[in-house]
């Protein structure tokens, strides 16, 4: 039995492009569903024309049903009150669509198309004319950051082109309340079990008024950072004791020392090297932080003082390896390459000997890599 799928058109002071937008979803799915998220530009009063209009479902057009939110919650509330709605009118699927005419339907219609059971995700070309720099370098370190916290190459975390099984929307929770919510629903769905399937689409720039967006970079650019490091933070943990979770840190632990993972995070696409340059610059800590501690500086000279004989030295051990220990364990956790890490350690130390201060060394090595990372170049 086929799938049963709908459409989701989450919808805020977008009446310039949202009729397009769905005249051309109808008959690509049973029904469309539209959340309008407090829109004071007429949105209503055209929803209310556009639900009134059933008669053409006796022609093969898909049903029409409208969410009025009494104000604006962001994007996660008005797909979270979609999903419900699609959830509760028994469909399987649910499609989800920007009402701003950025995202192509025929896109949509391909994706529909597919016969995939996982979250199927939209990829959208990074040479696209007018694509903004400061979108793409968000969206690389977003990238970068999914990829360490699952280990699977997602390419366009924040495309709000999806088609999502409602089975996973179901048990998944998220924490971030708006365009951060796309981003962290796949890391916490392929946490659950999702399969992650990519689907090149076009991206649509319009010029002029009808080309804008509601995202708020002094309120939604933190609460993504603060996300993100939650999740990685959880993604860094010890592994649970049970055997999945232990099955799971084993092939964590194949991986981080994996040859062919290296060379992808050297020469792969902008997020591979962003991870690369990551695992490079927390092997340069590493290295840099044992370096110090082993000199005898600083707390680790007066705590051997403290101890005598092998304590003394096993003491020193301990706390000079610690900081290697760690930038280890955090490559294996979150993806890495040790072989990277190995290799940013010795550079480090490299610096270090020809007398370059800490500080500058470690600044360095993350400007380089890091720009390296973040040039524009083809996914």
């Amino acid at each position: 039995m086929a799938p049963r799928c709908c459409a989701i058109v989450p919808t805020f002071q977008a009446i310039e492009t949202l009729p397009e937008v769905l005249r051309h979803l109808d008959g690509a799915v049973e029904c469309i569903i539209v959340v309008d998220d407090g829109s004071t530009d007429g949105t209503r009063d055209a929803l209310d024309a556009w639900c009134a209009g059933t008669a053409h479902e006796s022609r093969g057009g898909a049903a029409r049903l409208a969410i009025l939110r009494s104000h604006n919650g962001g994007k996660a509330a008005a797909l979270r009150d979609g999903f419900a709605k699609a959830s509760e009118l028994g469909f399987d699927r649910a499609l989800t669509i920007d009402a701003d005419g950025q995202h192509d339907p025929a896109d949509a219609r391909r994706m529909l198309a597919r016969a995939a059971t996982g979250l199927i995700c939209g990829v959208r070309d990074p040479r696209t004319p007018g694509y903004p720099r400061r979108n793409l370098t968000g969206r690389r370190l977003n990238d970068l950051a999914i990829r360490a916290q699952t280990g699977v190459r997602v390419e366009d975390s924040p495309c709000g082109l999806r088609v999502y099984p409602l089975s996973i929307v179901a048990q998944v929770r998220c924490i971030s309340g708006r365009f951060a919510w796309e981003e962290e629903f796949i890391t916490r769905a392929i946490w659950a079990g999702a399969r992650y399937e990519p689907h090149p689409i076009r991206c649509i720039y319009h010029e002029g008024p009808l080309r804008r967006s509601h995202y708020r970079f002094l309120r939604d650019w933190p609460e993504g950072i603060a996300v993100n490091l939650w999740l990685t933070a959880l993604a860094a943990l010890p592994p649970l004791p049970n055997a999945r979770a232990i099955a799971r840190f084993a092939r964590q632990i194949e991986g981080a020392l994996a040859p062919a993972r290296a060379m992808d995070q050297l020469a792969g696409d902008s997020p591979s090297r962003l991870h690369g340059g990551a695992a490079m610059a927390f092997g340069a800590l590493g290295s840099i932080g044992a370096a110090d501690l082993i000199s005898g500086g600083g707390l680790l000279l007066q705590a051997s003082e403290m101890r005598a004989g092998g304590e003394s030295a096993a003491w020193s051990a301990w706390h000079g390896a610690w900081p290697a220990l760690l930038a280890a364990w955090l490559m294996i956790r979150l993806h890495g390459s040790i072989w990277l890490a190995l290799a940013g350690g010795a550079v480090a130390l490299a610096l270090i000997r020809v007398d370059v201060p800490t500080v500058v060394a470690a600044a360095l090595l993350l400007a380089v890599t890091w720009t390296l990372a973040l040039r524009r170049r083809d996914p």
